[in-house]
């Protein structure tokens, strides 16, 4: 499929497909899968050498995502339905490695695809509902993805011991060959899926012991690599569709401004624009291109209404968070009297006694590809279908049917590779998955007659107008002896809350927010003095967690006093 095709509009039924094909389809702790329709691409082979191997898929490969973590095809094909979400990471090569070594695969042979919008069926187990973050997919599929490989290949071993009529205990498997030696019969996975398909799904399959692994733990070329590498892996801003808009949105440039008024009439103007709306984000320009949206938004005059705004800069707000931090806040971590051992070690003259400011401003995620998505009319559910990469789509998919207000199920999440993210994609309130149906419904003409949209954002728009991480400021105070004992410590924090104002808030005790002070209240260094309190200050520029959270600032600021 050229990478500027639309997705498929043929949809081939479980049942259909596995009559005709003969496929083996394994859903671990769901019997039946459920034809969605969803496609996504199929990642890279392991290396050129694998891709010289490799026969090209067959036409008979399914075109659906079923509720289930391996598909095995007819041509050999393993297929791991993945549920976390690739950015860059690695999830699709670890996730399909847990498969591929409990199943006995040929690794030039494992595929993978992003799971659909599902969170009963592909839920992350740490969290319970369909995400990815905080170093959580391999911990949390680990045995989940092992029990998917290891039931497939039992399976397999099962129908190839049945039709040939040996004990199963005989048969072996290796690198996608199931034999028995004894009798020198061999087949290929493909050869039995058809009847490995008909023997019950076992319910507690053999696990590997760790001296088995051939491929976990063992390093594992990319499975996406060479399709990133060469420009054939699929992003969302490689779909196009035909009659397809392009829409940019002209945002406020202070946070929590909104639309006072605006004159399109030479955005209207600019060849190539379509129509331009009012939004709740700002003012979309919907054009035939991304450069004639652009040109047309630049030729917008917006008048804001900045009563509700944050008039202050970031110089302003970070002089308010360090004044703040000279004066405790609320006990974070207390033991001791850190104030007063500090205070008698700076009488003696075996100690070092020492006071520091740290403070960190504001920083945009940057991720290397901007928010981008593609929306559309979707006949098969009868609703839309979103194409986008969804770093929450427990979350997003709510969000998105709430705003359009229709059910779950019609509306469809095609989830696709994404250019980085880190939390960028994975926000609280979901205001991109809003934005991308604010757009859509937004548009000209009755709702069946929307066109397919693609909602983009540029470099300038996400650096302005993302989340970010919040501005902070620690003040530290400490003594140590010159035996290297911490004889006390005292740090004030000042900083915005994740947690406050989100469901996360539940998580709060005693005001705290765990991820506000995590690696300065839980401090590395033993010492029995120490006092580690916390200041919540609101802003009103948005923020979002940062890769590593907390420890992005408590970690520097922690180390760098110790040193």
């Amino acid at each position: 499929m050229s990478k500027h095709e639309s997705i498929s509009a043929q949809h081939i039924s479980r049942r259909t497909f596995v009559s005709g094909s003969g496929a083996l389809v394994l859903g671990v702790g769901f019997l039946g899968c459920a034809s969605d329709g969803t496609r996504s691409p199929q990642l890279a082979k392991a290396s050129d050498d694998a891709i010289a191997r490799t026969p090209a898929p067959s036409s008979i490969e399914p075109e659906f995502a079923p509720d289930a973590f391996v598909r095995i095809g007819s041509d050999d094909i393993v297929t791991v339905i993945a549920k976390h979400f690739e950015m860059g990471q690695g999830p699709y090569t670890g996730l399909s490695t847990l498969v591929a070594d409990e199943l006995d695969a040929d690794w030039s042979r494992v595929r993978v695809e992003a799971a659909p919008a599902d969170r009963e069926k592909y839920a992350n187990l740490h969290w319970g509902v369909q995400g990815t973050g905080g170093s959580s997919a391999i911990a949390n599929a680990y045995y989940q993805m092992r029990n998917a490989g290891a039931a497939a290949r039992q399976m397999l071993v099962e129908a190839a011991a049945e039709t040939w009529g040996v004990d199963a205990k005989e048969i072996r498997v290796s690198r996608g060959v199931v034999s028995h030696p004894a009798s020198e019969r061999s087949a290929r996975f493909g050869e039995l899926v058809e009847a490995a398909s008909r023997r019950p799904l076992p319910e507690k399959p053999r696990l590997k012991s760790p001296e088995e692994f051939i491929y976990i733990g063992h390093e594992m070329p990319r499975i996406d690599s060479v399709e990133k590498s060469t420009g054939q892996a699929m992003f969302a801003l490689d779909h196009f569709r035909d009659d397809m808009l392009t829409a940019v949105v002209e945002r406020p440039p202070k946070f929590g401004a909104k639309v006072a008024s605006f004159d399109a009439t030479q955005a209207e103007a600019t060849p190539g624009v379509v129509a331009v709306r009012e939004v709740p984000e700002g003012v979309a320009v919907y054009a035939a291109n991304t450069w004639s949206a652009i040109k047309g938004r630049r030729a917008l005059s917006v008048e804001w209404n900045d009563d509700a705004a944050e008039k202050r800069s970031s110089e302003e707000i970070m002089a308010h968070f360090r004044k703040e931090a000279e004066t405790p806040g609320i006990d974070a971590a207390r033991r001791g009297d850190a104030v007063a051992a500090i205070e008698a070690a700076g009488k003696r003259r075996d100690t070092y006694v020492s006071e520091a400011e740290y403070s960190f401003p504001f920083l945009a995620h940057a991720s290397m590809e901007p928010l981008d998505a593609l929306i559309e009319n979707d006949p098969e559910s009868d609703g839309v279908l979103v194409t986008y990469g969804c770093q929450g789509p427990g979350r997003d998919h709510g969000a998105i049917a709430s705003t359009l207000g229709l059910p779950l199920e019609k509306v469809r999440i095609a989830n696709q590779l994404a250019g980085g993210s880190f939390g960028r994609r994975s926000q609280h309130d979901s205001h991109f998955p809003k934005e991308i149906a604010h757009v859509f419904t937004a548009q000209p003409g009755p709702a069946s007659e929307r066109r397919p949209t693609k909602i983009m954002w540029t470099r300038e728009d996400d650096i302005r107008g993302g989340y970010y991480r919040p501005i902070v400021a620690h003040r530290l105070s400490g003594a140590m002896g010159r035996d290297g004992t911490l004889l006390g410590w005292n740090q004030t924090i000042a900083g915005q809350s994740w947690y406050k104002g989100t469901p996360a808030e539940a998580r709060m005790k005693n005001g705290i927010d765990p991820t506000v002070v995590e690696g300065a209240n839980n401090l590395a260094y033993a010492t029995d003095d120490l006092l580690v309190t916390q200041k919540l200050l609101d802003t009103g520029v948005p923020i979002l967690w940062w890769r590593s959270v907390g420890h992005t600032h408590t970690g520097f600021a922690v180390e760098v006093f110790i040193d």
